[in-house]
């Protein structure tokens, strides 16, 4: 049932109560700024936080990977969910759409909305709106070439770049093995990936674009 929310949330964010003007896309600083306002609106339920791996902080060009998450407990029991966009820098679709769900959540709780509320009460819900900042710069200032901006500041299609999980990357991250190979970005999201066993994940989702507009990885964790 809660994996669906991924599903069908595209149909209910066109409406907020906080004033965000929804003509333009919105930069790194925008998302910093919005998610900062939600927060502040609806600090019993929902938190902020970057991803870090202790090597890294920021990606090349010196972004944060922002991330907001809701939910009412924070303790083991709870259910763990992720929705991240903006894997590729020129797919905005997904970015913008959970900028507004981070908004339309809050919103709804305060409006007594008892879905939402049955939400936040008995799961997690973590966004991180880009997974590539650097590459949404790139592809926004130069607006008429195709998949300019569609890797990262040193042109790696993050989508491609990840490792196979049955192999040593794991065991390498546990252990200060190398991991050079990474790009910063896919870094952090891999140690997020690494607490999966930890946070109990069981849902993650990747929006892309309008094409192929919806990744979905299942967790078959006990629960």
């Amino acid at each position: 049932m809660y994996c669906l929310f991924g599903l069908f949330f595209v149909h209910t964010v066109l409406s907020s109560t906080i004033s965000i003007s929804w003509q333009n896309h919105h930069s790194q600083t925008d998302i910093e700024r919005i998610i900062g306002r939600v927060v502040e609106r609806c600090p019993d339920i929902s938190y902020a936080y970057y991803l870090t791996t202790g090597r890294t902080t920021t990606t090349q060009n010196g972004n944060r990977l922002f991330v907001i998450a809701f939910g009412r407990h924070a303790n083991a029991s709870e259910r763990e969910f992720k929705y991240i966009a903006n894997m590729h820098g020129d797919e905005v679709v997904g970015r913008e759409l959970l900028i507004r769900l981070a908004v339309y959540l809050c919103d709804e709780f305060i409006s007594q909305n008892a879905f939402i509320h049955r939400l936040v009460n008995r799961t997690r819900i973590h966004i991180l709106p880009s997974m590539n900042p650097d590459g949404w710069e790139i592809a926004a200032s130069n607006k008429d070439f195709h998949e300019f901006g569609r890797g990262n500041s040193k042109r790696v299609d993050l989508n491609r770049d990840f490792p196979d999980l049955a192999k040593k990357f794991y065991r390498n991250l546990r252990n200060g093995g190398p991991l050079d190979h990474l790009q910063p970005d896919e870094i952090d999201v891999e140690k997020v990936n690494l607490d999966d066993v930890k946070m109990k994940f069981l849902c993650a989702q990747i929006f892309k674009s309008p094409s192929d507009f919806l990744d979905r990885v299942l967790y078959y964790v006990a629960i």
